[in-house]
């Protein structure tokens, strides 16, 4: 949207520029979750709603203790589709057939899935988003990275190992990426792209999320959060709330303008 309206760097926004501004649109960061599952050759989960609940949750840890640095990993469980359509297409489901009818009888496959979800958070990358909303990588500290998803890799199939019923089958392919082969679809909870800073020569904006550049431009989202640590919910919640009590104390008691208030 700002490259739209000619707020940008100007290799990006070209003839429209307006505002240049080499921050906007960078300097984006996130983390992102690999999967793994095993098939187990019976129900560990009930039948209904109530083994829809328990799939939800499961284990929660994490492999250093907090305070979480970079390149955390937390592994909690997954879900490999609850749908109808995602279970009968899904990587476990049998050819069609009549092993496929008794798979998906009262969902008797799903319940017998077990599911990994590896969280990276804290990641050494940068990204930007360019004008068709794709993402270009800029930096990726890739050997450390690396290392992370051998380890969790490492942890998960030793998991697998020591569960009580031996799996029928496994799908760890998601553990086998390298740092390099993850896109910028994979990236969730991103921040960044407006980030807060103390010069428009390194940010978008400042600390109370007004812009640096264009007066009555105010940031109310994880865009400002100069880098992801973990994850930006929290933070996106508070800068939200705090933009709507600016926007109700200052726009509609006291002017339009943004400078000033803190």
């Amino acid at each position: 949207m700002l490259y739209r309206s000619g707020y940008g760097p100007r290799d990006l926004v070209g003839a429209k520029l307006l505002v240049e501004n080499k921050n906007v649109g960078a300097h984006i960061s996130g983390d992102l979750d690999l999967h793994a599952y095993v098939l187990l050759p019976e129900p560990v989960q009930p039948e209904g709603r109530a083994g829809e609940v328990i799939s939800e949750h499961g284990p929660w840890c994490a492999t250093t203790p907090r305070p979480w640095g970079e390149l955390t990993i937390q592994i909690r469980s997954a879900i490999g589709g609850r749908s109808p359509e995602s279970v009968a297409m899904g990587m476990f489901a049998p050819e069609y057939g009549w092993d496929h009818k008794e798979y998906m009888r009262n969902g008797s496959g799903t319940r017998r899935i077990l599911g990994w979800n590896v969280h990276f958070g804290a990641i050494p990358w940068s990204w930007r988003v360019l004008p068709d909303t794709t993402g270009e990588r800029m930096e990726l500290d890739e050997a450390p990275f690396n290392a992370k998803i051998k380890e969790a890799a490492e942890i998960i199939r030793a998991w697998h190992g020591k569960l009580a019923m031996k799996p029928v089958r496994t799908e760890t392919r998601g553990l086998d990426r390298t740092a390099a082969s993850l896109g910028y679809e994979t990236v969730f909870h991103r921040a960044g792209s407006a980030r807060a800073g103390n010069s428009p020569e390194n940010s978008v904006c400042t600390s109370d999320f007004d812009c640096h550049d264009i007066d009555n431009l105010l940031f109310t989202s994880s865009a400002t959060i100069p880098r992801t640590f973990f994850w930006s919910a929290g933070p996106t919640a508070v800068n939200a709330a705090y933009g709507w009590r600016r926007m109700l104390a200052n726009h509609f008691s006291t002017g339009c303008s943004t400078k000033g208030f803190a």
